[in-house]
């Protein structure tokens, strides 16, 4: 049953990691995720040796926890809303 966890999760984590991507693809907000990914990418490479875990599931399950904690970060800056926009267009006519 070990090893058939040891072979699963890194794809179980790239799957997840593809739904994350995707969903924040139509949600259209502004958030970290690619740098949460990298950051938790290379924090997985970091902590593989020191847990003693394999590499790959290392990687990927930082990977996937730094897309997630960076999806729920928005980034700063205010977005024009609609009504600004509208009521710009009606002041040049």
């Amino acid at each position: 049953m070990a090893d058939f966890f040891n072979a699963a999760l890194p794809f179980v984590a790239m799957g997840l990691t593809i739904a994350l991507l995707a969903a924040n693809g139509r949600r259209g907000r502004k958030n970290y995720l690619t740098e949460g990914m990298c950051l938790g990418l290379a924090l997985g490479a970091g902590l593989a040796g020191v847990l003693h875990m394999e590499l790959g599931q290392a990687m990927s399950l930082g990977m996937l926890l730094g897309a997630a904690l960076g999806q729920l970060a928005p980034k700063g800056g205010k977005e024009p809303s609609e009504t600004t926009e509208k009521e710009d267009s009606h002041e040049d006519s």
